[in-house]
């Protein structure tokens, strides 16, 4: 029997090896002609024409007649050279990327009938826009369930009752993963073959994909490279349930191949790479609790410490130091004391109450397929003495001091470059409390909800004032000129204003630039008059100007012929301090304040009207952004390479963040390149 079957396998082989020379002909026929339309003119009558689509062995044709137009849908077969489909034979006598030329075959000889000469757009434009089309019908065709299921394959239609898996940098969004990081089919590339494939595959607990199968196809050379990416997918944060339970699940991609899409995206990468070169860029986005607020961590853990002040011993407060492992699922793995307090219960209370935070969001590494990295913070805690004493509250400074710090710019209000007043008007009780606090005037009611949310700081203290007054007055401005400081203002509360362009510095005529050149321009040199035509700045004493009005400020390079820095100056001429140079110019101002440098080239920070607000004092720092920047003590410049001494980035062991008021927030593990 087992004789019988083996000869029975080498006749079957036999018979089949021609018809898979045939099938495999008609293949590549079929490549040819299917996923674009051709434009057809029929010789029988001018009148008459007709559009053929070929795709997936499905015909569709559309005619058009006098006008009208008729849509047929039919399946065809490929033999050899002909083309049959159920109602008309055509004969292929000429197939290329570009051409069709085809007979028709009636059934009864017909005197007269030509070759039919069909072409089709095949150009680049013509390509994308045919690929466009494609890929809509083909995201139309719902025959899976894409995205997250159970592990059964039930759909999980409610999304909110779970939480679905999420790649670092991919997000839910896995269909723009495999198309970027898909190497097409060389041979498929080459005939311009375009398809899909739809994969499933499963999640576990790790958020790793354990097996993969595909639903649906195109073409086998599509499936391969689909299942090579779905392999190499870096771990998500896995599913969890509405507990918070980490759960299997599946997950379906549908994974576009489209010919002329991939050569656009293969040629954007090679001139990214390139401007990569020579561009400073950080390829991590750091681990962060909750929504990112550099205060969240220190909020979390303040709101949950009790401790007896009393222990602090007449101590204003007193600083612990503590260090947080995040692994890459977001999960803490150790805590350590860094630096104690000096009193271990509360040390030990803090260890405890970061152990029991919830999940972080994770490192993400940009680089390649994006990843999620482990990470390790290092978090100040304060113990303060919150109890004032009476001559610190007997002090109408204290309250409007206070009230300052207690009070926040809108942020929304911010970005729209609004700006206020309020009044507000309170009462003290026998007991020295405020009470009552209301506004009587107000422009906007979200200044109005920052005043009266800044009073708590101060409504549960007894104060005793010699003059109590009644009445305050708040003003919220912006760091510009525009609207001036009012006189009758208590509490000022300075933001910065959303425009972060670069601009040249104009301001009313305060020092204006003259020079003998033919045009007044940046990089020429110059003199600075004041309004009655003195001179303030001296002809020659700078090598070129940078700002030809100065109110406040203004930038100026030094005399010199090679290594010239950037001077900041103010509408006196005198010399405030060096400014950080950045793209040939001086620094941009971000978030209000903007790079300077000392003798040393250390770095420090200063606002739109010349105040320093940060002593130069760090080796290299980033510009502000949401309220913080990152710095370093330490480190090096170092040449980008290829880039023949132009371009340069810092590279540093340690940095950490401050905000405004050089409080270090958190520190931070090394970036592999930080500029």
């Amino acid at each position: 029997m087992k004789y019988f079957l083996s000869i029975l396998f080498i006749f079957s082989l036999n018979l089949v090896s021609p018809l898979l020379a045939q099938d495999k002909n008609s293949a590549d026929m079929s490549a040819l002609l299917e996923n674009k339309i051709w434009k057809v003119q029929l010789p029988k009558d001018k009148h008459y024409a007709m559009e053929m689509e070929f795709r997936s062995a499905g015909w569709k044709q559309t005619f058009l007649y006098d006008e009208k137009q008729t849509e047929i849908c039919d399946s065809y077969s490929l033999h050899g050279d002909t083309i049959k489909s159920f109602q008309k034979n055509y004969i292929i006598q000429e197939l290329t990327d570009s051409t069709l030329v085809l007979q028709y075959l009636p059934e009864s000889l017909t005197i007269g009938v030509t070759p039919v000469r069909c072409t089709t757009d095949n150009s680049v434009q013509g390509q994308r826009q045919n690929e466009e089309r494609l890929d809509s019908i083909w995201c139309k065709e719902d025959i899976w369930n894409k995205g997250v299921a159970k592990i059964t394959g039930e759909p999980i239609k409610d999304l909110s009752t779970i939480e679905p898996p999420r790649w670092a940098v991919w997000d839910y969004d896995l269909t723009k993963y495999y198309v970027s990081q898909m190497k097409y089919p060389e041979e498929l590339l080459k005939k311009n073959v375009a398809g899909y494939s739809v994969v499933m595959f499963a999640l576990d607990t790790l958020g790793l994909p354990r097996w993969n199968t595909i639903l649906t196809t195109i073409h086998k050379d599509f499936d391969k490279e689909v299942i090579r990416l779905t392999k190499e997918l870096p771990h998500c944060l896995p599913c969890r349930d509405k507990n918070g339970k980490r759960m299997e699940c599946l997950y379906t991609v549908y994974v576009p191949f489209l010919p002329q899409h991939y050569r656009d995206r293969v040629k954007a990468d090679s001139i990214g790479e390139e401007e990569l070169k020579q561009s400073f860029v950080e390829w991590e986005a750091m681990s962060y609790f909750e929504k990112a607020n550099p205060y969240a961590v220190t909020n979390y853990i303040n709101e949950r410490l009790t401790y007896d002040s009393k222990l602090l011993n007449g101590k204003t407060e007193i600083k612990g130091i503590y260090t947080i492992r995040i692994d890459s699922y977001g999960k803490i793995t150790e805590v350590e004391t860094l630096r104690g307090c000096g009193i271990q219960e509360w040390d030990n209370q803090v260890l405890q109450i970061i152990k029991g935070m919830p999940r972080w969001t994770p490192t993400i590494n940009f680089h390649g397929k994006g990843e999620y990295r482990n990470s390790v913070w290092t978090v100040p805690v304060l113990f303060k003495n919150d109890s004032p004493t009476k001559n610190e509250v007997n002090n109408y400074n204290w309250l409007i001091k206070t009230l300052s710090k207690s009070c926040k710019y809108p942020p929304k209000l911010q970005k729209k470059n609004r700006e206020g007043m309020v009044y507000v008007t309170y009462k003290l009780d026998g007991n020295g409390y405020i009470t009552n606090p209301q506004v009587i005037s107000c422009n906007n009611r979200k200044f109005k909800r920052a005043v009266l949310n800044a009073f708590n700081a101060v409504t549960g203290i007894s104060i005793t004032l010699p003059a109590p007054k009644d009445t305050l007055v708040f003003q919220f401005k912006l760091d510009r000129p525009t609207t001036p400081i009012n006189p009758h203002t208590d509490v000022l509360i300075i933001s910065y204003s959303s425009c972060d362009t670069p601009i040249l510095m104009r301001y009313d005529a305060t020092l204006i630039a003259h020079t003998t050149e033919p045009y007044l321009e940046v990089g020429v040199p110059v003199c600075y008059l004041n309004e009655r035509g003195d001179t303030i700045v001296p002809y020659g004493k700078y090598r070129y100007c940078q700002t030809d009005t100065i109110k406040k400020i203004g930038f100026v390079y030094e005399n010199k012929p090679k290594d010239a820095r950037i001077i900041c100056i103010n509408d006196a001429g005198k010399e405030l301090f060096y400014v950080f140079k950045y793209d040939n110019g001086p620094d941009y101002t971000q978030e209000g304040l903007f790079r300077i440098m000392d003798e040393d080239g250390l770095i420090g920070f200063a606002d739109s009207l010349g105040n320093v607000i940060i002593e130069p004092q760090f080796k290299f720092a980033y510009p502000f952004k949401g309220g913080k920047t990152k710095v370093t003590l330490e480190g090096e410049q170092k040449e980008v390479p290829k880039s023949e001494g132009e371009k340069h980035y810092w590279e540093s062991g340690t940095w950490f963040y401050i905000d405004k008021r050089n409080n270090c927030l958190l520190y931070t593990s090394p970036s592999p390149r930080d500029s």
